[in-house]
């Protein structure tokens, strides 16, 4: 019975279940479906640990993208705060957006976004859509709703529609409930 739960658990999640690490306990995303530990917010991240801790990790793991993205948004936190380049960071993240990283391809996404690279972005946040992720279906769909897109894709209504039906299904709260509600009626 535990063999077949454990092989469960590697189907449904491309990785076998671990204890977190320091990396995982100081920086994992609190919306990130595939983080290991209960993730924190920006403002509570201890860099001083979070760094060298996913360092470590990506040393001793370099094929599982869940420590390059959080290495990366670690580092982008730091560059941040010290008024730094974040372009190691940014590096990372792209490194496990490579690996098909959900949070990852979202967060590169909104990093091109922020560049005014809006067609850069798309396919990344679909793709992350596609991956489950709550955050990318919304965002997508909204980005496509206001002409963000625009140039880059025939907005597809059903595509857009079955990603915030999905999305119903993962929402928490009264605030996304009135999101996707808005978004729908749009």
């Amino acid at each position: 019975m535990r063999l077949l739960l454990i092989v469960a658990l590697f189907f449904s999640t491309g990785v076998f279940a671990e204890e977190p690490n320091t990396c995982d306990l100081e920086v994992g995303h609190p919306s990130d479906p595939r983080k290991v530990g209960p993730g924190k917010s920006s403002s509570e991240v201890k860099l001083q640990l979070a760094v060298p801790g996913c360092r470590e990790a990506v040393k001793n793991h370099p094929d599982n993208p869940r420590f390059h993205y959080q290495l990366g948004r670690a580092l982008i936190y730091w560059a941040d705060i010290n008024n730094g380049d974040d372009s190691e960071g940014t590096e990372s993240v792209r490194r496990a957006a490579e690996m098909d990283y959900p949070q990852a391809l979202f967060v590169m996404g909104l990093l091109h976004k922020r560049e005014k690279e809006a067609c850069a972005a798309e396919p990344l946040t679909k793709r992350a859509a596609d991956l489950e992720l709550k955050s990318a279906r919304i965002t997508y769909v909204h980005d496509a709703l206001n002409g963000i897109y625009e140039g880059c894709l025939t907005v597809d209504k059903k595509i857009m529609m079955e990603y915030l039906e999905k999305a119903a299904t993962q929402v928490s709260g009264y605030y996304e409930s009135l999101l996707l509600t808005n978004l729908k009626r749009e």
